[in-house]
């Protein structure tokens, strides 16, 4: 029983605590959404980790690659630009566009930006040097020019903290305590029920 629970609380937590942002993990891939569309995100650090890849948080202060896969090939066919802006209002993990104020304030707190473009590959990298530890905010926008339609996606991270995948958080660290919780109650109350039992057997 404890196994079970134990299997329960780590595949739970894969899928729901790990993400934030426009950013998922599915299926051990980093999910990036704008719209209806996919992308796989990867980030690398190769001067300080070698070839270790890690999803959203940026370990370490220096150079970090960010490279973006096209999952579905309709986004070949539009135009696609990649910002990073820096977290200056500490917005938190779960960011949406709206948090980041007006067009103004975007470029004013953009630290990179990379020109939309058709992009025919399928894929882009980027390449930026974070000089210091702080909060940013990576930011997709997608031009579906044929159809007059514009995609946006924001996926919060952190630089500089030394966690490879998800940076802290607490509300994510209350969510793990309560759901650990939950898990020992109903270990507890199924030993209850069990003794219970037992001791009905006997008496009988």
């Amino acid at each position: 029983m404890r196994l079970l629970l134990i299997i329960f609380c780590c595949s739970f937590l894969s899928q729901t605590v790990l993400a934030h942002g426009g950013v998922a993990i599915e299926d051990d891939m980093c999910v990036l959404k704008a719209g209806p569309y996919l992308m796989h995100f990867t980030g690398f650090q190769p001067e300080q980790t070698q070839s270790e890849e890690f999803c959203e948080d940026i370990p370490n202060v220096g150079s970090a690659i960010i490279v973006l896969d096209y999952i579905d090939k309709q986004l070949r066919d539009m135009t696609i630009d990649f910002r990073i802006i820096e977290d200056v209002n500490d917005i938190g993990n779960y960011a949406t566009i709206d948090d980041l104020g007006s067009e103004t304030d975007i470029e004013r707190n953009t630290v990179y930006y990379l020109p939309s473009k058709l992009r025919r590959s399928g894929s882009f990298s980027v390449k930026y040097n974070f000089t210091e530890p702080g909060r940013f905010i990576g930011m997709v926008k997608v031009d579906d020019i044929p159809n007059g339609k514009e995609y946006i996606s924001v996926f919060p991270f952190g630089v500089g903290y030394g966690l490879g995948v998800t940076g802290f958080n607490p509300s994510r660290m209350w969510f793990t305590i309560l759901l650990v919780s939950g898990g020992l109650l109903m270990w507890y109350t199924v030993k209850k029920q069990e003794k219970e039992r037992k001791e009905k057997q006997q008496a009988s």
